[in-house]
């Protein structure tokens, strides 16, 4: 059975406009690219970045998530920060964890 490819959700990025959404160099937005800290897209050799899936990762950040890699404590304990905010949000946050998680 064929792999369906990866979707894209957002507008595809080059590494100069991630790196300016960061406030990083290209050079890091590479080299978290190279350690799957984000997810790239490769289009004819060039790496392209889902502005959906950057979105995800400065959201999760903001938790301290980052590009560090969870281990499932580190998942049950963000879930569980986020039964305290709203419910709505938590199907969302356990739909990024799940990707993260499967990225590892």
């Amino acid at each position: 059975m064929k792999a369906s490819p990866p979707s894209i959700r957002g507008e595809l990025l080059k590494a100069a406009e991630v790196a300016k959404m960061l406030r990083v160099s290209s050079k890091l937005v590479y080299n978290m690219a190279t350690a799957n800290e984000i997810p790239a897209h490769m289009v004819r050799g060039a790496k392209r970045f889902d502005s959906a899936d950057i979105n995800d990762y400065l959201f999760l950040s903001k938790f301290g998530v980052g590009g560090v890699p969870l281990r499932p404590a580190d998942a049950e304990e963000l879930l569980r920060r986020m039964d305290e905010r709203h419910a709505s949000d938590r199907a969302y946050i356990k739909a990024l964890l799940e990707k993260v998680m499967k990225r590892r």
